[in-house]
C-alpha cells in the first residue's frame, strides 16, 4: 500500500502557489496565440500535433479551466483541497472527469471516488474518450482560458500516440529525455521533430543519469522552450484526496486508451524509467493535452472550416492570389472595382436617401446573383457570406490578430478540423483614398442592414478584436467568397457537380461521352485566374477589346492554343492580340494539334480553374470528330415528337445561342414545346425562353453555348449575333485555319477559320 508522502523544502519550492488570476502576461516563447507549440510533434507515421503550453489545471468555484502558466509548474498539495467547493486551482483528475456526463458515476473533474467502476464511460469497461465519448476528453468538451476559449479545440493522446511519441521510430528517436530546471523542477523534455539545439544547450535523450540526464538553468530553459522543447513535469498522482508520489518524482500523463474493467493506459516515468502503462483510473494524474497541427495555408482553393452549414470559404480575396493580398475594392452590390466610391458613383443610389434598389421601396434585403461579386468573380456557386455565415465562421472559429508573410490580419482556426483562413487587414476605400490598410479590415456582407438601408452589414476587425458593424453602401470593401451550405443555389447544384461538370453525358464517339463545363471559359490576367461564366448564357462581349497583361477584367475570347504554356508559338498567352496566323503554331508547325506532345496548350489540361475542380488536367477542348459527331451522329432521347433531340437553336434570357441536348433528355413540363431541332438553318427567334423556362431545362442538363462573337486583334465583333467554338484540331485545308464550330441565325457548321482570331473556349471532362 501508497502511503502519503510528505513535501521536502525543494519540493515546496518547486510547487508554486498561484494567485487567483486566471492568466497573466507571460507568453512562452515556441507558442502561438492559443497557446500551442509552434514546432510539431509525430504521434504516428501519418499524424503530427502541437503540445498545449502547460499541464491542464482547473478551478471548481470558477468553472474555469487553463493551462499551467509556466511548462514546469504544478498544483501539488494543492490537490489534497480538490472538492466542488474549492477555490483554488487543481492539476489531477480522475480519466474521463472532463465535466461531461458520459454515463459514468464519477465524471466531475473534483471526482474523488475510489471505486473503480465509478470512472466508465456509457457504464462500460470498452469504452475510450472517443467516439460516442469524445466529450469526456477534457480538452474536447471545455473552453480553456489560456488556449484560445473554445471547446473542441485540443484533446488527449492515444496510448498508441504516447508510444509512438516516445519510440524509437525515425521521426522521433532520441527526441526524449529526464530533465531538471533550475536544480528544482524534474520532469520528462520532448523535443519536436524539427529540432535546432540552441546556443549554449546541450541534450542527452533517455534516462541513464535520471534527472540529472539533462540540467539547464532558467536561461537555458527558456532557449530550450523557444526552439520548441515541451516539458512534463514529475507532478505525482492523487488517490481519493491523498497526494503522492511528488517527492520522488514520478510523473503521470493519462491516455484516451481504456485497458480494462480498473485501468485506462497513462505514460509515466520517474528516475530509471520512461513507460507507458496502465493504471488504475481512479487515480488523479497529469493532463497534457494536444491539438492537430494547423495545416498551412494555401492560395485560390476552398476552405472547408468544419462549419455547421458546411458552408465553404475562399482562400483569398477577390483580385489576388494570395492569402495575404488585399484583393480588389467593391463597393456594395456591385461587380467591378472602380476608382471613387462613393455615392456620387454608385450603382444604387445618387445618396442615402435616394436610393434606386435595395431599399423600402422595392423590399430587396439581400444581394440578387447580377449584384455579387463573388459570384462575378467565380461562378454561379459562389456568393458573398451573409451575415450569419459570417457570425458561423466566427462562432465556430477561434480567431486572432496576427501577421502573415508579414500582413496584418486575422487568422480563423476551425474548432473541428485545424483548418485555417487569414483575412489581411486591408481597410476600405472612401473617394480614392485607401484608409486604415494594416491596422484594421472590413469584409461585406450580402445583408443589407436593418431600418438603415444606405448601409450593409460587414465583418470587421483589429488588434482590439472582431465585429459586425454597418457600413456605408458606397464604400469600397474587399470581399471573400463563400459557397455551399444553406445557401446553396440548389437548381445548380443538381445540374452540375461540385467542380462545374454536367451530371448527364454527352456522346462524342462511338463508347465515348463526356461532361459538359458549366460555363464558357472566362480569364482575368491581373489575377491570373480561370474561371467558368457564372451562367450558361453570359459572355464578356465588347470588354475582350481590353485584353493585355494586366487587365483587371474578364475576357472569353482567345487565339488557338493560348493556354499559357509555352508551346513553341510567338503567341501562346492567353491575352494575345497578334493577328498573324503562324503566331498560333505550337511546336512553330501548322499542323500540330491541342493534343500529344501540345496537349498542355489546351487551356483546359494545362490549368487550375477555379470553380472547375482547381485542378490542372481535368478538363479539356473537343476535336473536330467530338463536335461533328455530338451535332450530327449520336443518338439521344425523343421529345416533344422530335427523335434525337440533339441541339437546337434559340434565345435564352434575351441572349442568342444553341442548346445542346445531353443523351438522356425528358422535356420539362410548362417548358415552351421545342420547334426546329436538329435543323442548321432555323433562326435565334424561332425557339425563345424566358429564364425561368431555361432554369428548368438546365436542370435537365442543357447545355447553352451563347453567340459571343468573334475578335481580331483588339476589335470585338458580331456579339449577340454569331457564335464560334474552337476544336482541339488543325485543319487540313490550311495550316492557318483550325476547326471550329460557328453558328449564327441561319447556319450552323464546322469549318476552318483563321487561329489568330479571337474565339469561344467550352470544355468538357472525361
Amino acid at each position: 500500500m501508497k502511503q502519503l508522502l510528505s513535501l521536502s523544502v525543494a519540493l515546496l519550492m518547486a510547487c508554486v502557489v498561484f494567485a487567483q488570476n486566471i492568466t497573466d502576461s507571460y507568453r512562452p516563447g515556441g507558442f502561438d496565440y492559443n497557446g500551442a507549440s509552434i514546432k510539431t510533434f509525430s504521434v504516428s507515421d501519418l499524424t503530427a500535433v502541437q503540445f498545449s503550453r502547460g499541464n491542464l489545471q482547473y478551478n471548481p468555484t470558477l468553472d474555469k479551466w487553463r493551462f499551467a502558466l509556466r511548462q514546469y509548474q504544478f498544483a501539488c498539495n494543492d490537490n489534497a483541497n480538490i472538492a466542488e467547493g474549492y477555490d483554488g486551482w487543481i492539476d489531477l483528475f480522475g480519466w474521463g472527469t472532463s465535466g461531461w456526463n458520459s454515463g459514468a458515476t464519477a465524471y466531475q473533474p473534483w471526482a474523488t471516488s475510489t471505486t473503480i467502476t465509478d470512472y466508465q464511460p456509457g457504464g462500460s469497461i470498452d469504452n475510450d474518450l472517443a467516439g460516442a465519448y469524445v466529450k469526456a476528453d477534457w480538452g474536447i468538451f471545455n473552453k480553456i482560458e489560456n488556449g484560445g476559449k473554445f471547446a473542441g479545440m485540443w484533446r488527449t493522446l492515444t496510448k498508441d500516440e504516447w508510444e509512438y511519441l516516445i519510440g524509437n521510430n525515425t521521426k522521433r528517436s532520441g527526441k526524449w529525455g529526464l530533465a531538471t530546471i533550475a536544480g528544482t523542477f524534474y520532469g520528462l523534455m520532448l523535443l519536436p521533430d524539427e529540432w535546432t539545439l540552441p546556443s549554449g544547450c546541450s541534450f542527452s535523450s533517455g534516462n541513464a543519469n535520471g534527472y540529472n540526464t539533462n540540467r539547464y538553468t532558467y536561461a537555458e530553459w527558456e532557449k530550450m522552450q523557444a526552439a520548441g522543447a515541451v516539458y512534463l513535469p514529475a507532478s505525482g498522482n492523487r488517490y481519493g484526496t491523498e497526494i503522492w508520489d511528488i517527492d520522488t518524482q514520478h510523473g503521470d500523463y493519462w491516455s484516451s486508451s481504456h485497458c480494462d474493467e480498473h485501468d485506462a493506459y497513462n505514460i509515466r516515468f520517474g528516475h530509471d524509467y520512461i513507460i507507458v502503462a496502465n493504471n488504475e483510473r481512479v487515480h488523479g494524474r497529469s493532463v497534457r493535452l494536444v491539438r492537430r497541427v494547423q495545416k498551412p495555408l494555401e492560395g485560390r482553393v476552398w476552405v472547408d472550416m468544419g462549419l455547421p452549414s458546411g458552408t465553404l470559404w475562399y482562400s483569398c480575396n477577390i483580385g489576388t492570389s494570395k492569402p495575404q493580398g488585399y484583393g480588389a475594392y467593391f463597393a456594395w452590390g456591385e461587380t467591378k472595382p472602380k476608382s471613387e466610391y462613393n455615392f456620387s458613383t454608385y450603382a444604387h443610389g445618387t445618396g442615402a436617401d435616394a436610393l434606386t434598389k435595395y431599399y423600402s421601396g422595392d423590399g430587396l434585403t439581400v444581394l440578387e446573383s447580377g449584384d455579387d461579386a463573388a459570384k462575378n468573380a467565380f461562378g454561379a456557386s459562389a456568393r458573398i457570406p451573409t451575415k450569419d455565415e459570417w457570425q458561423e465562421l466566427w462562432d465556430n472559429c477561434t480567431g486572432e490578430w496576427t501577421k502573415y508573410n508579414g500582413v496584418n490580419g486575422y487568422m480563423f482556426t476551425s474548432n473541428t478540423n485545424g483548418n485555417r483562413l487569414f483575412l489581411p487587414a486591408g481597410g476600405l476605400r472612401s473617394d480614392s483614398e485607401l484608409t486604415s490598410a494594416g491596422e484594421g479590415g472590413t469584409y461585406w456582407s450580402s445583408s443589407v442592414c436593418d431600418g438603415y438601408q444606405s448601409a450593409a452589414w460587414r465583418f470587421g476587425f483589429s488588434s482590439g478584436g472582431p465585429g459586425i458593424y454597418d457600413g456605408s453602401r458606397s464604400y469600397g470593401l474587399p470581399v471573400r467568397a463563400v459557397k455551399g451550405g444553406s445557401q446553396t443555389n440548389e437548381a445548380l447544384a443538381e445540374a452540375f457537380d461540385e467542380n462545374g461538370a454536367s451530371i448527364k453525358t454527352f456522346t462524342v464517339a462511338e463508347g465515348r461521352t463526356v461532361h459538359f463545363s458549366k460555363g464558357n471559359l472566362w480569364y482575368n490576367a491581373a489575377a491570373n485566374l480561370w474561371r467558368f461564366a457564372p451562367e450558361q448564357y453570359e459572355y464578356i462581349g465588347e470588354d475582350n477589346s481590353n485584353a493585355s497583361s494586366s487587365y483587371n477584367g474578364y475576357i472569353d475570347l482567345f487565339g488557338w492554343g493560348t493556354s499559357g504554356w509555352n508551346s513553341g508559338a510567338n503567341e501562346y498567352q492567353p491575352w494575345a492580340t497578334s493577328s498573324t496566323a503562324e503566331d498560333y503554331f505550337p511546336g512553330n508547325s501548322g499542323s500540330n494539334n491541342l493534343t500529344g506532345s501540345y496537349a498542355n496548350a489546351d487551356w483546359g489540361v494545362y490549368n487550375s480553374i477555379v470553380d472547375g475542380g482547381e485542378q490542372a488536367g481535368m478538363w479539356r477542348t473537343l476535336t473536330n470528330d467530338e463536335w461533328e459527331y455530338l451535332i450530327n451522329t449520336r443518338s439521344t432521347s425523343t421529345a416533344c415528337g422530335y427523335d434525337n433531340v440533339r441541339y437546337v437553336k434559340a434565345t435564352v434570357s434575351d441572349i442568342p445561342g444553341v442548346i445542346i441536348f445531353p443523351d438522356s433528355y425528358t422535356h420539362p413540363n410548362g417548358v415552351a414545346t421545342l420547334s426546329n431541332v436538329n435543323t442548321e438553318d432555323a433562326t435565334f427567334s424561332g425557339y425563345v425562353l424566358t429564364q425561368n423556362e431555361w432554369k428548368q431545362m438546365e436542370l435537365e442538363d442543357c447545355i447553352f453555348l451563347p453567340a459571343a462573337g468573334c475578335r481580331v486583334g483588339t476589335s470585338a465583333s458580331s456579339v449577340g449575333t454569331f457564335g464560334s467554338y474552337w476544336s482541339s484540331t488543325s485543319s487540313n485545308n490550311s495550316f492557318n485555319y483550325v476547326q471550329v464550330l460557328n453558328f449564327n441565325s441561319s447556319e450552323l457548321y464546322m469549318v476552318g477559320n483563321g487561329r489568330s482570331n479571337g474565339r469561344s473556349v467550352r470544355l468538357v471532362k472525361d
